[in-house]
């Protein structure tokens, strides 16, 4: 689906009131045009403004592609293993495509990559629903995905989760995204700011833009675009988070792509 098909539907839509464009779009997502739905959670630290994801900590982006070595700091988590035995990860190759790959634990992957946005467990060896039993459905311990050109963690899941919580994407090459709504939610009675982070990757030091900012106390604070933001390929986005210490505070953002 091109820009210009999407903007016939939409004013189709607009003008007859008889086609849910976004529901069709829900239902007929492909390579050309798909959502990305991207949440996170942290605890914060006063005086600190962090990324939004599951390591808690200032989040470093590779400047090269290299490959991926997923541990855990649970024996349980390998394959054979009572939790989890293998992840997909998602992310973007040397030239920003898109790629997946799924690997065991313990083991580095085939492809290398520059970009990791999305880490999943496949394989478990129990299925017992996360809060029954201590053999759980997806991960027992800490999963980590250490890119090694940076030999930092580039995806982490906590115990118990089975994925990331990263409010963190890069848009692939070839696309323009959309992007639609952001929000932000302090669970606790201290003032928190919520900050949408972008930086373009063109061959130039680009700086971090802030391209919205929420204040919080002990609320949800969303913003939903009447007219949305558009981003070209090969720029990341990042929900970061400035609170005190202990507050716990999540986020989202929602992006429609498009190929070009």
């Amino acid at each position: 689906m091109s820009i210009n098909r999407q903007t016939e539907i939409m004013e189709y839509w607009r003008v007859n009131g008889v086609i849910d464009y976004y529901k069709e779009f829900a239902l007929n997502e492909d390579e050309n045009a798909f959502s990305v739905y991207k949440f996170g959670r942290v605890t914060t630290t006063s005086g600190q403004r962090i990324p939004m994801w599951d390591g808690n900590t200032n989040y470093i982006f590779p400047d090269t592609a290299d490959t991926i070595t997923v541990t855990s700091d649970d024996p349980n988590d390998a394959p054979g293993g009572t939790g989890a035995r293998s992840v997909r990860i998602f992310g973007l190759d040397a030239n920003w495509e898109m790629q997946d790959e799924i690997i065991n634990l313990g083991e580095t992957t085939t492809n290398t990559y520059i970009r990791l946005f999305r880490m999943r467990v496949v394989e478990s060896g129990t299925n017992d629903f996360p809060f029954v039993a201590a053999d759980i459905a997806n991960n027992i311990g800490t999963i980590t995905a250490t890119h090694n050109g940076t030999a930092s963690p580039i995806a982490i899941i906590q115990p118990r989760q089975g994925q990331t919580l990263m409010a963190i994407y890069t848009i692939p090459e070839g696309y323009t995204a959309l992007m639609w709504a952001a929000d932000t939610n302090n669970g606790r009675n201290n003032d928190a700011v919520g900050f949408v982070y972008t930086k373009k990757n063109n061959g130039i030091t680009n700086p971090w833009l802030c391209k919205g900012i929420r204040d919080m106390y002990r609320n949800s604070v969303g913003k939903a675009w009447r007219i949305p933001r558009v981003y070209e390929a090969k720029t990341d986005i990042v929900i970061a988070i400035e609170g005190n210490n202990g507050d716990t505070v999540s986020g989202t953002f929602e992006l429609e792509l498009i190929k070009n």
